[in-house]
């Protein structure tokens, strides 16, 4: 079978020919190549000592373990060790950094402080607040649950853990040196780093998307900009029908906003659900008050800057 790649987004497809248009971002198939997967064996190497490249744990032995015993990763992710005097003592963990302070980024410090009592724990945010619940902001968006409810936990906590909690975005690691840069010019040194820095919300190519008014749900700030100037009655496109767009679609419905979903599949949830499926489903939808159109691609967001 061969696979397909949008080179608009990066969604891979699978099969003989590309398909007419990404069901992601809805580029055209002539913006999918054909993707070549070339798997080289490992030159056989002499070593008595190997390091983990994820984790940098060291193993001694004729050859790689089958897996290693701190992070999990596959033997082939071994290299052999430089220094194989290093074997003595791998090394003594005193700095653990966090780059994202998402549900897993704040599940790994707690995790770390449970394991390891006299750790420093630096966890990095790109946001000014303090951690919360991502999968609540639709819930948020419908004002079903308050601001302060998002918070995974208050800010009495991490001091009590010890955990310090840092707003800044990292732009580089140096892996030679063990320190993360920030982009107001800070460097922070790790004996372990821990990337949990999330994903971005994707933007489809499309003429007029960067206007005043066309928004994003990825983040606590993207929902309080779609709640500023939110009116009854006014008119909102979603484009996507996915999980997310169904949930901001249905949250804006209750703020009592005409919403009108657009999908480029022929039907609603393609990836969760059957024809039939998402057809039951957007009979339901649609009992709600909310315009549904599935099938259609858009071609440019209109307006002056707004």
């Amino acid at each position: 079978m061969k696979a397909w790649k949008c080179e608009i987004c990066g969604y891979v497809h699978e099969g003989e020919n590309p398909p007419d248009f990404c069901p992601v971002c809805g580029a055209g198939k002539e913006h999918f190549s054909l993707m070549t997967i070339v798997v080289e064996k490992r030159a056989a190497t002499a070593s008595s000592v190997w390091r983990c490249s994820i984790c940098d744990h060291l193993h001694q032995g004729e050859s790689p373990p089958p897996e290693c015993s701190v992070c999990g990763a596959p033997g082939n992710l071994f290299e052999p060790a430089a220094d194989e005097s290093a074997v003595s003592g791998n090394v003594d963990v005193e700095r653990v950094v966090i780059v994202g302070a998402g549900i897993a980024g704040v599940t790994a410090a707690a995790e770390a402080r449970k394991a390891a009592p006299d750790v420093q724990i630096t966890l990095i945010s790109k946001e000014s607040s303090l951690p919360y619940f991502r999968l609540n902001l639709t819930r948020f968006l419908a004002g079903m649950v308050p601001e302060e409810a998002l918070l995974m936990q208050q800010e009495k906590w991490y001091d009590e853990q010890r955990i310090e909690w840092l707003e800044g975005e990292v732009v580089s690691i140096v892996v030679e040196r063990r320190e993360v840069q920030l982009h107001d010019g800070r460097t922070l040194p790790y004996d372990r780093l821990v990337l949990a820095n999330g994903c971005h919300p994707f933007v489809p190519p499309i003429a007029g998307a960067d206007r005043d008014g066309v928004m994003v749900l990825r983040t606590l700030d993207d929902a309080r900009a779609i709640l500023k100037g939110l009116k009854p009655g006014m008119r909102c496109v979603c484009i996507g029908g996915g999980l997310l767009g169904l949930e901001t679609a249905g949250a804006l419905n209750q703020r009592k906003v005409a919403m009108t979903v657009l999908e480029g599949q022929e039907w609603l949830l393609p990836r969760q659900l059957s024809r039939r499926g998402g057809e039951i489903l957007q009979g339901f939808v649609e009992e709600q008050g909310i315009v549904v159109l599935c099938g259609v691609q858009v071609h440019e967001i209109t307006g002056d800057e707004r």
